[in-house]
């Protein structure tokens, strides 16, 4: 529990979306796991992370990130399945300078198009065909598309296992990362690449459903001993 907090942590260094995660896992140790020194151990690593990072930036090893405001008129300029636009001259001054204010006027004067970017950002993020990409000089082939459209099928298998799995606090463990980089991406923009950091989750999960349906098929097979492989040779 201490070594996974610290590890989480320095993660943030690199994807600040993680910092949700230590919040809502703190949560789910706290509800799911009944040993207290557990979560104390998971705290205690936070806290020295959080000193850390404090240190770091204090003697100015690390700047905090500065790119939400961009990141979140980029999410408004285009929709993610095609193509996204990284430029904000569109913008004025003010707009660029107020850009959470700027996102949430686009997001009620346009609220139809503002919804139809964010479902087409949930299905860059997880859905069965990519979008082409977004370098013109190499768009995505079929192939890739198929390898990267994979993740869908892992997808449904791991909501299937949070259903069965629903009673192991484990199963919430798994999940909280794979919750917080949807949502994150949700409310801006996506690419495939941002949820291949959770992907081995989902697939985790989805390995546990697996388990489940081999178990009935094989189950089912038994019981009717003239279907398939386990037919009577007599």
């Amino acid at each position: 529990y201490f070594i996974s907090s610290v590890l989480l942590i320095y993660t943030c260094y690199i994807r600040t979306e993680f910092i949700p995660v230590i919040l809502i896992l703190g949560l789910v140790l706290s509800l799911g796991d009944r040993k207290l020194e557990n979560l104390y151990k998971f705290a205690a690593g936070v806290m020295l992370m959080i000193l850390s990072i404090a240190f770091t930036r204090y003697a100015g090893i690390v700047k905090p990130s500065n790119n939400l405001g961009v990141n979140l008129l980029i999410s408004i300029n285009r929709n993610s399945h095609d193509g996204l636009d990284f430029s904000t001259s569109r913008y004025t001054q003010a707009q660029v300078a107020h850009p959470i204010r700027t996102y949430l006027n686009f997001a009620t004067r346009h609220s139809s198009q503002y919804f139809s970017q964010r479902l087409w950002s949930l299905w860059e993020l997880w859905g069965p065909w990519p979008g082409n990409g977004n370098n013109p000089g190499s768009k995505r082939g079929v192939i890739a598309k198929c390898v990267i459209g994979s993740r869908f099928i892992f997808l449904l298998l791991a909501l299937f296992a949070v259903y069965h799995y629903r009673n192991r606090w484990g199963t919430y463990t798994l999940l909280t990362p794979v919750f917080v980089i949807t949502a994150v991406h949700f409310v801006f923009y996506s690419t495939p690449r941002y949820e291949y950091v959770v992907e081995p989750l989902v697939i985790i999960l989805a390995m546990g459903e697996a388990k489940i349906i081999f178990n009935t098929i094989r189950k089912h097979l038994k019981c009717h001993p003239d279907v398939g492989l386990l037919a009577n040779p007599t």
